[in-house]
């Protein structure tokens, strides 16, 4: 990579790299280096193709949204392009890798559980005596039922982003290993060519 000069040399770069992803090596640099690889050879569509996989990885880093934009510029003819519409709406899909999505999940499954039992808890609590109305002799009961109100509505905040973290991020993380598993199965497929310069005939 760092020798080459021409898009054939880059392209032949591009080649050595791809020959590490059929030997089964998958890790975000590998896929950026062979996504540059492939757009300084000209090959606007594999290039992309490879830039997204290392986002999966890596997260959408500032490097890997430049060569996207390049890529898909190239790819579309066109001098310039914007990232797709969706990394703006869906910006914690791309954001982060997909290890850390997972860990996201796995940390709002975590939480759902002691605020599910703290909100029984605390129903208990409150189910006690509704009234408030105390026997003779007995300490009043406001100050308890006032602490329970605030466990309560603790316990409803933390069910409520647990369960958000976790379905958000869940069905991130399980989106992203579906198109893993679909570029795993149909890379092998793909042609590598220098599109930015003619054929030379030996």
């Amino acid at each position: 990579m760092a020798s080459a000069r021409t898009p054939a040399e880059f392209l032949d770069t591009a080649r050595t790299y791809n020959q590490l992803v059929a030997d089964g090596v998958c890790n975000g640099p590998l896929f950026f280096n062979l996504g540059t690889a492939l757009l300084l050879a000209g090959d606007g569509e594999n290039a992309a193709a490879a830039l997204r996989r290392a986002e999966r990885y890596l997260g959408s880093t500032p490097e890997i949204r430049v060569n996207l934009r390049q890529a898909l510029a190239l790819q579309s003819g066109q001098p310039d392009a914007d990232l797709p519409w969706d990394h703006v709406v869906f910006f914690w899909h791309y954001d982060e890798p997909l290890r850390v999505r997972a860990q996201l999940a796995l940390c709002g499954w975590l939480l759902l559980w002691p605020a599910l039992l703290l909100r029984l808890l605390t129903r208990a609590s409150f189910s006690g005596n509704p009234s408030g109305n105390e026997r003779e002799g007995e300490r009043p009961r406001e100050p308890r039922h006032r602490i329970s109100g605030r466990l309560r509505s603790f316990a409803n905040a933390c069910l409520f982003f647990g369960l958000l973290l976790f379905l958000v991020f869940l069905a991130s993380a399980a989106f992203s290993l579906l198109q893993e598993q679909m570029d795993n199965r149909t890379w092998g497929e793909r042609t590598f060519a220098n599109k930015s310069m003619p054929e030379q005939t030996p």
